[in-house]
Formats: C-alpha cells, structure tokens, sequence
C-alpha cells in the first residue's frame, strides 16, 4: 500500500506527477494508494503550503478527478492479479529512468498487459515491445490518464512475433504526454 508520497498542492506538485506515483504504485504490485491533497488535510487550519481554495473547493481538483479515473479504469480489470514486469520483458527498448520509467503490470500468464508511460518531456513518447512475449495477437488501446477516456477506444491488433516500435498519441489535453497502454491478448493462435 502506498500511504504517502507528495500530495496535490505542496512540494511544487504537478499532476502528472500526482498521476504517475499512483499509476506506478497500482501497477507495482500495490494494493492501493492513498491521494493527498493540502488544503483538503489541513481543511480550515493552518497550513504548511499556501493554497488559495479552500478544502470544498480542493474535493474536486485535479488530483481528485484523476485519482478517481485511475479507479474506474483499474474497476474495469482484475487489476489484483495483476505483477510487475521485473525483469523487463515487455519492453525491448525505450522504458526510460528515473521520473520517466515506464511502468509495466502483467496478468501471470501475460493475457493482459498494463503500460503506464510517463511524459518525458512535451514530445510524444517512443518506445519499443517484445511482442514475443505474448501468448497471442493482442490488442493495443490507448487510456488517457488525464481526460475522460471511456469507452476506451477501438484498438489495434498486434501480432505476437518480434519487436514493434510504439508511439504515444501525443499531448492527452493536460499539456503533457503522459498516457496508459492496455494489451490484451486473444490468446494462442
């Protein structure tokens, strides 16, 4: 359980940071998160990070709507079965360090693969899959972390043989390129 990282509003914040620790701990092997928001823990006492609205108002911020997102997706999934990829098989190239590390979960038998690709920077993100891992031809949809994205659209079929370079979509409506990959596979051919 991820109890405290940098809550919404201190610490110079920013959603996509909000964002990403969540996704990175529920994709992790995580069995929640816990979202943080300043005025929100302090409501009318003082606090330690000046805020300009007021805890009413802070119950629907950013954070809170993204957070929420975060949950509807997971809800669609058996998101508890869900492991981290450790040793890296899924991605071939490209999964970045740091703040920028992208983030894979994994059904056991590798049925349904969970990517949270983190912006790195304002251009969209390449990177490339080991589709050999896969039992089967997959199918590749985009979620956007930051707006409303369901129904998660149709999606593209991904053969599961060799290495396929994949690129984010782009600015997801926040300013930034941070987006979610979901891959599910039909299973073997």
């Amino acid at each position: 359980m991820l109890i405290e990282t940098v809550y919404e509003g201190e610490h110079d914040s920013t959603p996509d940071q909000i964002r990403r620790q969540a996704w990175w701990a529920m994709l992790c092997g995580g069995c929640g998160q816990f979202f943080g928001n300043n005025p929100i823990w302090h409501f009318d006492g003082p606090t330690l990070f000046p805020h300009t609205n007021t805890w009413e108002q802070a119950l629907d911020s950013t954070g809170t709507r993204d957070i929420a997102r975060i949950g509807k997706f997971l809800a669609t999934l058996q998101w508890q079965k869900l492991q981290p990829d450790i040793a890296g098989e899924l991605i071939a190239a490209g999964a970045g360090d740091g703040t920028a590390r992208i983030t894979t979960g994994r059904a056991p038998d590798w049925s349904l693969a969970v990517l949270y690709i983190p912006a790195e920077g304002k251009d969209p993100r390449t990177f490339t899959l080991n589709l050999a891992s896969l039992p089967g031809p997959a199918t590749a949809r985009w979620f956007n972390p930051a707006k409303d994205g369901f129904p998660l659209p149709p999606g593209t079929t991904l053969s599961n043989r060799g290495q396929q370079a994949v690129q984010t979509p782009g600015d997801n409506g926040a300013g930034v390129n941070d987006w979610v990959l979901m891959l599910e596979c039909r299973g073997r051919p």
